[in-house]
């Protein structure tokens, strides 16, 4: 072979190379493109579920059992679109928590709507295990549905680690955890305890009033142990004592 016929060859195999090379990122930028676009139009297909989700959280009455299909279809097909979506599977299980909330609390139906909502969010958890809202989404919908004890409580204790400075989060944990204590074992209530504890520390209004309201100052009032807890725990139950009397 030829010194000018082995550089002929070369060239042409590096034109092969050169044309596959920029085959394959033309078809790595068109996939791209593609996923952008699927991506994008499940955003666009979950806004109107999460517009009428908000709106519900001001007091608008739901619509009706063919409008929550719709918004439900809207939903499946965002996260068919983009099913490693950790938002798009929070929104769905918050969505069925909605559904549940149309039926009597222990209904069948009711019961039905939350364990779709408890899949979801096990999925949302699956995608973002950190994410301390999901957790607790998922307590509340397994402690609706009486589980506490088959990952309720388990979820919980998971909610107080990871969002130990969001309010509303630790808010919801402080509620679903009292308003259980008097179903819970005595090894359920140490656990109850000490989440409240570490709550307390960070949280300490909404610690002290939820034990009043539910009336818990005899089991739990010694976790006011400083100064200033123990005040605003007198002062709590001396305002429930004037309302009590008022209600005689």
């Amino acid at each position: 072979m030829s010194v000018t016929q082995a550089q002929e060859d070369n060239k042409r195999s590096l034109g092969v190379v050169w044309w596959l090379s920029h085959l394959l990122l033309l078809a790595l930028m068109i996939s791209l493109a593609i996923w952008a676009a699927r991506w994008g139009w499940a955003e666009v297909l979950v806004a109107e579920p999460r517009d009428v989700m908000s709106r519900w959280k001001t007091g608008q009455p739901m619509p009706s059992v063919e409008e929550m299909n719709r918004l439900d279809d809207l939903l499946l097909r965002a996260q068919s679109l983009n099913e490693n979506d950790a938002d798009i599977a929070f929104d769905q299980g918050r969505f069925a928590e909605w559904r549940a909330s149309r039926y009597p609390l222990w209904s069948k139906e009711a019961h039905s709507h939350r364990e779709a909502a408890i899949e979801y969010f096990r999925e949302a958890i699956s995608l973002r295990s950190s994410w301390g809202l999901a957790w607790v989404n998922l307590a509340n919908s397994l402690v609706l549905n009486q589980q506490l004890y088959l990952g309720g409580m388990d979820a919980l204790e998971k909610a107080a680690i990871l969002a130990p400075a969001e309010g509303d989060v630790q808010q919801r944990i402080i509620w679903l955890g009292l308003s259980q204590w008097r179903h819970a074992d005595d090894e359920l209530r140490v656990r109850l305890r000490d989440i409240l504890e570490s709550i307390l520390k960070v949280q300490s209004y909404v610690v002290v009033q939820t034990i009043v309201d539910f009336r818990l100052e005899k089991e739990l009032g010694d976790l006011a142990v400083s100064d200033e807890d123990q005040e605003l725990l007198n002062n709590m139950l001396s305002k429930r004592k004037a309302i009590d009397s008022r209600k005689r």
